[in-house]
């Protein structure tokens, strides 16, 4: 069950990369490979953008707060 957990964490991780990476390359393309290429770009790139980077940001966090818990449970 605490592996189903952090696999959940991990797609909900994936994804909101992903979505952030989409924003990114909408904005600018070098915002998108900068995303792609550099460390923490993409973080960057959504305080920066706040508006349009909110969601797929938040569904970013969460992947990280539940690959955190699950990681807590099997530990």
């Amino acid at each position: 069950m605490d592996i189903a957990v952090m696999g959940a964490g991990v797609l909900l991780l994936l994804m909101g990369t992903v979505l952030l990476l989409v924003a990114a390359f909408r904005e600018h393309v070098l915002w998108g490979l900068a995303g792609l290429l550099l460390p923490f770009a993409i973080v960057v790139f959504a305080f920066r953008h706040w508006d349009d980077a909110k969601q797929p940001f938040l569904v970013f966090v969460s992947g990280f707060a539940v690959l955190f818990t699950g990681s807590l449970v099997w530990g």
